[in-house]
């Protein structure tokens, strides 16, 4: 219907609106808080969950192919042949099987984060999210479809998706004495579709400094058709 086309109008308004401004950042921390948003933004939305399943699969072809270790070899210098510096893939966890066990325990954490996301339940999506972050030490397969699945760029290391994954996590829980949010609830969606992009990112700046936003004159801030 209208009602739900125009929401999601909005919500893709604001995805692009934040990618445009981490495109152009030049602090960690500003790129830090984008990415959090970035995060949370697709999840609620539920423009992850495509990205999320072609991540399964590709994860699900690459283990059908595992058991030959030439393959996993050839697999190693594609990696190591654009691997960022401090990122090179570790050929001994290739000639081993344990580049195996972590890609198929890392496929399976992305079952679980699918599932949440097929749920909208934002909360343990993030919850998990964190949990999932931490488990990785030396990604390099598994840091690139992270990015992608989180719709960041390769600026994004492992230390700053876990940074980004703690942020969002910490925005959701930031509330005491308050139920667990649901979407709708999230303060990166404004019940009003049609604000403007800079009018919802300044209620998230008002969620995240504890300013109540309730006061803000929307008035001017509503998009002309």
């Amino acid at each position: 219907n209208s009602s739900s086309s125009s929401s999601s109008d909005g919500s893709s308004e604001f995805s692009e609106f934040l990618h445009k401004l981490c495109s152009g950042c030049a602090s960690r921390r500003v790129l830090i808080a984008l990415g959090s948003l970035i995060a949370l933004e697709d999840f609620s939305s539920g423009r992850m969950l495509p990205r999320i399943v072609a991540a399964c699969r590709e994860l699900e072809d690459w283990l059908s192919h595992s058991d030959s270790m030439f393959y996993r070899l050839g697999s190693w210098r594609e990696l190591a042949s654009h691997a960022g510096p401090g990122h090179e893939a570790t050929v001994g966890a290739f000639l081993t099987r344990h580049s195996v066990e972590n890609r198929r325990r890392f496929h399976d954490e992305l079952l679980e984060l699918e599932h949440y996301e097929e749920a909208h339940d934002v909360m343990h999506g993030m919850e998990h999210l964190r949990r999932l972050v931490d488990h990785l030490h030396h990604p390099c397969l598994r840091l690139e479809l992270l990015q992608n699945i989180l719709g960041l760029d390769q600026r994004f290391d492992v230390a700053a998706v876990a940074e980004v994954s703690a942020l969002a996590l910490s925005i959701l829980t930031s509330r005491p004495g308050e139920s667990m949010p649901t979407v709708e609830d999230l303060p990166i969606l404004p019940s009003q579709p049609q604000l403007k992009a800079t009018a919802k990112l300044e209620a998230v700046a008002c969620h995240l400094q504890g300013i109540p936003h309730a006061e803000v004159d929307r008035g001017s801030m509503v998009a002309t058709a």
